[in-house]
């Protein structure tokens, strides 16, 4: 992103993300929103579908020069039990998973990905 580190908070950003442009940047979207935890924590609930697995989000800013940030987005897919089951009694292996999964992330990764660092530029470069 052409933003300083400096304006860049993923958390802000997140947190303040309406759902209709969450909605927006991607078909496989389904909401966005903020909720509390007992400990008082605001967090960010994001809905989408990427294929049948767990999926942890990691979002990460590190600086490259005085105007420019590398935005990280990495996604983590883990297999539960009840999906383990579920392959095992359709004859599929967890090899072929896991292939049919990193294909469907990859599909909605791209156009995603951009509209997402678009609207989060947008949101830095609001920032005083």
């Amino acid at each position: 992103m052409h933003v300083p580190l400096e304006k860049v908070n993923i958390a802000d950003w997140l947190l303040t993300l309406p759902d209709a442009e969450y909605q927006r940047c991607s078909h496989a979207h389904i909401a966005a929103g903020t909720s509390t935890t007992d400990d008082g924590r605001t967090m960010s609930i994001n809905v989408e579908t990427i294929g049948d697995a767990l999926m942890e989000w990691t979002l990460s800013a590190r600086k490259i020069d005085d105007q420019t940030t590398e935005y990280t987005n990495h996604i983590h897919a883990s297999a539960t039990n009840e999906f383990i089951a579920f392959i095992q009694e359709h004859g599929i292996t967890l090899e072929q998973a896991a292939a049919a999964r990193q294909t469907a992330s990859e599909g909605a990764q791209p156009g995603r990905n951009a509209q997402l660092r678009c609207q989060h530029r947008r949101h830095a470069l609001r920032q005083a």
